[in-house]
This record gives structure tokens, sequence and C-alpha cells, in this order.
């Protein structure tokens, strides 16, 4: 029996093309009672061959589940290892029911530290930084590939250029600043070193892909501030300018050794792909 014969016998309304594909999906991702309470509705959507309907239903949810999961799992193992296995896999689940894929999974975890921060039982600022930055991670490695920014170019800039030509950021490229040293307990995770949660403790981090590789740069705050600024679309004369006001940072201030460093590693990691002058074809 199809299921417009179904609802015909039930007294209903043939169920048109998305209400079919929306009851199978809740009895797909609902928890196992909420799918076993959808009864004739799932029933008279799925024919019986040997299982019940519900049972063919629930093949399908399991394997349906456990494959976003494991795609999940890939994308953010630390996050995994703090909350633990279980509370992970429900927060999953719960991810999956409320925020269903798309044609890709490439992105699926896009929006899933935003999810920790709401629902995680436990940890969960901490829980939706170190999401944050596993998605960095994923970003970087999947982002689209971009020249380079050399230390060549920044040298044929004039001093007038310099009062106008701003740095293009990477599309690799995140700058995080967080509440919790979220790399550091990311490099434990690496490691296999057992850590507990770490205390609060605000950090800056930047996240970029060159060539294959994928770097991870710590910032003490006051160069976080600059780099933010240098990746912010102002002029790099401003940028510069800012070091000496004092307006990088708190209370500690980038000497020019130190900023002639910063930009080398920054620019070896592939973090500007090229400069930018108004009025540039």
């Amino acid at each position: 029996m199809g299921s417009h014969d179904v609802n015909e016998a039930l007294g209903r309304p043939p169920l048109g093309l998305c209400e079919v594909q929306r009851s199978l999906f809740d009895a797909i991702a609902a928890d196992s009672a909420e799918a076993l309470g959808l009864g004739a509705r799932v029933a008279a959507l799925v024919a019986e061959n040997g299982l019940s309907a519900l049972r063919r239903v629930a093949i399908y949810r399991d394997g349906y589940l456990a494959r976003l999961v494991e795609c999940l799992v890939d994308d953010y193992p630390a996050v995994q290892a703090l909350l633990g296995e279980d509370a992970f896999r429900s927060l999953c689940h719960g991810y999956i029911r409320d925020v269903p894929p798309g044609i890709s999974l490439n992105d699926y975890g896009a929006r899933f530290a935003e999810y920790c921060s709401a629902f995680a039982s436990r940890h969960a600022p901490l829980a939706c930084e170190l999401a944050q930055l596993e998605w960095a991670l994923v970003k970087a490695v999947h982002g689209s590939d971009a020249r380079q920014l050399t230390p060549e170019q920044l040298t044929e800039l004039s001093l007038a250029d310099w009062e106008t030509a701003a740095l293009v950021p990477s599309p690799t490229l995140t700058l995080l600043a967080t509440a919790y040293p979220v790399n550091e307990y990311l490099q434990a995770f690496r490691d296999g070193r057992a850590t507990e949660p770490p205390s609060p403790r605000s950090s800056w981090v930047a996240v970029c892909r060159s060539g294959v590789d994928v770097w991870r740069i710590d910032l003490p705050t006051h160069l976080g501030r600059l780099f933010a600024r240098a990746v912010s679309g102002e002029p790099l004369a401003l940028t510069l300018a800012s070091v000496g006001s004092g307006s990088a940072g708190d209370g500690a201030h980038a000497g020019a050794d130190e900023i002639q460093q910063a930009f080398s590693q920054w620019m070896r990691a592939g973090c500007f792909s090229g400069i930018a002058q108004p009025g540039a074809g």
C-alpha cells in the first residue's frame, strides 16, 4: 500500500514531496523513542518487505547518523576528547537534527562551534573556541589556493604607496582571539598528553596554509592586535603607526626587529595573498 492509498484510507490528503521528505528525515534524525512515535505516518511512506516499516527506517537511520557523526569526529577530534565520546555523540545527534546536511559534506561542520556554545552539556565556552580552531584548520585545508605576498613586493612600494596600500588576507586565513588557550590545548591533545581543560587565559592564534603546510601561529596580544589591523584592509602606514602609538596592544609594544620577524613569519605561512591599491584594476 502506497502513501497515497494509506492517507486516503485514513481520510487524509496525499502527502506532497516536501512532506514526505520531512517525515522521513524526522524519523531518521530523531531519537529512537521519537522515531517510534511517528508510527503510522512513517509506515505510510515505507513499504514492508519482511521487516516492519519502522525497522527498515531504523537501519537507514543508524547508518545515516553514524556517517555524519564520523564526519564531525574527523573535523573535531579535540572537541570529542574534551567532551567525551558519549556527550560528543549526543551533541552530534542534536546538530544533525537541527542542522540538516546539504549536497556536500565538506562544509557540514561549519556551524558546529556555534552549536557547541549553545548546547554542549559542559565546557561550552571552551568547546566553542576549540571548535572554531579546528574548523579554521578545515578551512585552511580546503580553502582556495592563492598567490603569496613576497618581501620583494613590499620593498617595491613607494612611500606614497604605503599611505594607501593594504594587505589582502589569504582565503585560507583565520585569525582567532579567544578567552582560552585553545591552540595550547590542541597541541597537547595531538601530542597524546592527557590534559585537564585549561582555565581562561586570553590568546590569539592565526591559522593559514602555504602550499601543503598548514600553520598555527600563537601570537602575543600586541602582535595579535597588530595582525588584526594588518588584515582589516586599513593602509599599511596606519597599521605600522599604531605600533608607535601603543594602540596595537595593551601595555606591550613591538620593536622594529620583532615586527620584521613577525611579518616574515606571516608571509612564509601564506597569510597574505597580495597588496590592494585604491583604484587598481
